[in-house]
């Protein structure tokens, strides 16, 4: 009997070996229950209770089902408990080796290196289990651990133990992403043998990343017939009965490959009227709106708050028909604290369902975080003032949390470190804006020692100079301590201040005008500490034009540009090399990119401005996994600027953000990145003089 039950196990053991590659049917439909759970209503607590509840019985009746016990540990994960909980299950089953996967997984972030040893003895011991060799192709994958080839070595193992799955979008991302170009046709190939033998039940993203592999590992000069191709896969996906919201979405996401926008309208129209109440409608309506009613430029003012009332409206009506989209709350705010006429009792309204809608579902911090909103509103309309420092403190201590907690990774080298201490301290300077503001109006002046002392943190001579000076200098006046205020608004002329501060602003203090506010600061205190106009010259030489320096939306590169060879979408080649002499404007951009889309219309007027000049070119990086999405964007939108598909030259440089443009040398160096669109009118002239600027500086 203890031969069988020995037997028996060891059976069940080799099948959860080896059912790692795809998910059986029962299990793929608790996940999919899962999914919708998530994505339904409720709080995000209220939605992990019941997923741990599904996932439990789930487990009940398949224990050591690797996708279950993965999915069970990110719900902990989320909270902050995945490493105990992985840790735990583990000890009840130690001699089954997915937990002891899952275990290793749970590190990853944490102690990678111990990660990384518990996965290869795993795959020593255990040859024949899939998931370690995926796991660890996605370590080495990103971060400072990224190592294509190492990444490539793992697939491979996978590749041998699993055949390209429809279901297995892990896997089918990684290979995108890191695969060699023979991976990544082999799963293309297999995986469109296995989608066209099948009878429809296949998820539909499995032919959106079949047609973005394609795309991938087909040259340019294919595409053409590739879309073909995928027309002919459209119309076929159109016949099968099981038709859905998700099904629309993905054969729509199809037709957005090929450029057809009367296919798209049309799945936009079932959608609107089979799912009247889905994100997705409300997404559908929300962009016809916009682009019915663009908004105008920021030049006219009156346009501008014409535009915000018309849109509160509208959000307001919105608001009513789908009670549960929070995201309206969020526009409803931001648009009546734009308008000068909204009263104390709409904003406090407002503001209260915003903050109940962050205490209920806050899964998400960002820098300004919503309180400091809500705090800067209050001050601005001079209201709920009581309440301010405590919404400055909840939200500072919110963002420091969820950093702590999710941004704490082993995994991250030197530039993320040092952006995460630079995102502290933007906290730290909004903060002291927004109480010292509060403590001026309510006349708490005492408590501006601390604020002061919290600025006292921040590097001096860091990106963040410019605020920290002038509101050291505003903190210590308000204490009384006016030499020390005068020499701190001096130490400000020392370096580049914001185009435009807001009134109130950490420049606040003095006058407003055409001249530097600190320049009207350091006027007043002098006056006031009886010094003499002849001294006053002696302490402000040329402050006026030192105003007027570098504009701080650019940022010198941390990394060097590599020496590329790419082709553009129509077939020609570009070489850094071949650009040495002339000096180089890049944009960084890709289709999902929201402000990458609005930039756009304003880089086709420069490209155009340029084109025909000898001693500049301008050209574009595109970034997007999905490389099908591009040629149909630039079509409908009839932008003509080259477009070079390089996303390994973005990693290369480091991108975590964009849009971006850059700015290249005549040797090839890259000099400037400007990182985000800000809608502001000079933009085309911005680039022009910076473009001038790095040719001067080359030409000295």
């Amino acid at each position: 009997m203890r031969l069988l039950i020995a037997a028996l196990f060891l059976a069940a053991g080799w099948r959860s070996l080896r059912a790692q590659c795809e998910t059986s049917l029962t299990v793929h439909q608790i996940l999919d229950r899962v999914n919708q759970i998530l994505e339904g209503s409720g709080t995000r607590r209220e939605r992990d209770t019941k997923v741990q509840t599904l996932l439990d019985a789930g487990l009940a009746e398949h224990p050591g089902d690797y996708f279950l016990l993965r999915a069970r540990w990110l719900v902990e994960q989320d909270s902050g408990t995945g490493r105990a909980w992985a840790a735990a299950v583990h000890r009840q089953h130690s001699e089954d080796p997915v937990y002891a996967l899952i275990e290793a997984q749970a590190l990853v972030g944490r102690d990678t290196p111990e990660a990384i040893r518990r996965m290869e003895a795993l795959e020593a011991a255990h040859p024949e289990m899939a998931r370690p060799y995926l796991e660890l192709a996605s370590v080495f994958s990103a971060f400072k651990y990224k190592d294509k080839a190492r990444a490539q070595r793992e697939l491979e193992g996978y590749m041998k133990l699993c055949p390209p799955e429809p279901t297995a979008a892990t896997f089918l991302s990684l290979v995108g992403e890191m695969g060699t170009p023979q991976q990544i046709a082999r799963t293309a190939a297999v995986l469109r043998q296995r989608l066209e033998a099948g009878d429809g039940a296949e998820p539909i993203s499995a032919w959106n990343s079949l047609w973005s592999l394609e795309f991938k590992v087909r040259p340019v000069a294919e595409h053409a017939d590739l879309r073909k191709q995928v027309a002919a896969d459209l119309t076929r996906l159109e016949k099968v009965p099981r038709q859905n919201l998700d099904w629309w979405s993905g054969l729509q996401d199809g037709y957005r490959t090929l450029g057809d926008q009367v296919a798209i309208e049309r799945f936009d129209n079932r959608i609107l009227e089979a799912y009247p109440a889905s994100w997705q409608a409300i997404q559908i309506v929300e962009q016809r709106y916009r682009k019915d009613h663009p908004a105008p430029r920021p030049g006219d003012p009156k346009a501008v708050e014409a535009y915000a009332r018309q849109f509160l409206a509208q959000l307001q009506e919105w608001h009513r028909r789908w009670p549960e989209e929070t995201r309206f709350v969020n526009q409803i705010f931001n648009n009546l604290i734009r308008l000068p006429d909204s009263t104390p009792e709409q904003i406090g309204n407002s503001a209260d369902d915003l903050l109940e809608n962050q205490r209920k579902d806050r899964v998400y911090a960002s820098v300004p975080p919503l309180e400091f909103r809500v705090a800067q509103a209050y001050v601005k309309f001079h209201m709920r003032l009581d309440q301010v420092p405590a919404l400055v403190e909840t939200g500072a201590r919110g963002v420091t949390e969820f950093y702590a907690r999710n941004f704490h990774d082993d995994r991250t080298d030197d530039t993320q470190d040092a952006d995460f201490g630079r995102s502290l301290d933007n906290l730290t300077v909004q903060r002291a804006m927004f109480l010292l503001d509060c403590y001026g109006l309510t006349g708490q002046k005492d408590k501006a020692g601390a604020v002061g002392a919290d600025l006292a943190t921040i590097d001096p001579d860091g990106p963040y100079r410019e605020w920290v000076w002038p509101l050291r200098a505003r903190a210590a006046e308000m204490q009384g301590r006016k030499a020390d205020a005068l020499a701190m608004y001096r130490a400000s002329l020392e370096v580049s201040a914001p185009k435009a501060p807001a009134a109130g602003g950490p420049l606040g203090g003095g006058p407003s005008g055409d001249k530097d506010p600190r320049v009207e600061n350091v006027e007043r205190l002098w006056k006031e500490l009886g010094g003499t106009a002849e001294g006053l010259a002696l302490l402000t030489p040329g402050a006026t034009k030192m105003a007027a320096a570098t504009d701080g939306r650019w940022e010198r590169p941390r990394n060097l540009l590599p020496a590329f060879s790419l082709s553009d979408l129509a077939g020609k080649t570009w070489k850094l090399a071949d650009l040495s002499g002339k000096t180089v404007l890049i944009n960084v951009w890709a289709t999902w990119c929201g402000p990458c889309r609005a930039e756009h219309p304003e880089f086709q007027k420069l490209y155009d401005s340029l084109k025909d000049r000898k001693d500049v070119v301008a050209l574009s990086f595109n970034v997007d996994d999905d490389l099908g999405k591009v040629a149909p964007y630039l079509a409908e939108n009839h932008y003509t600027f080259p477009v070079l598909p390089a996303r390994e030259v973005a990693e290369a440089v480091t991108v975590r953000a964009i849009p971006q443009n850059w700015l290249v040398n005549a040797q090839g160096k890259l000099e400037w990145q400007q990182i985000g669109f800000g809608r502001v009118l000079d933009w085309q002239q911005g680039i022009i003089a910076k473009l001038g600027e790095v040719a001067a500086s080359h030409n000295k």
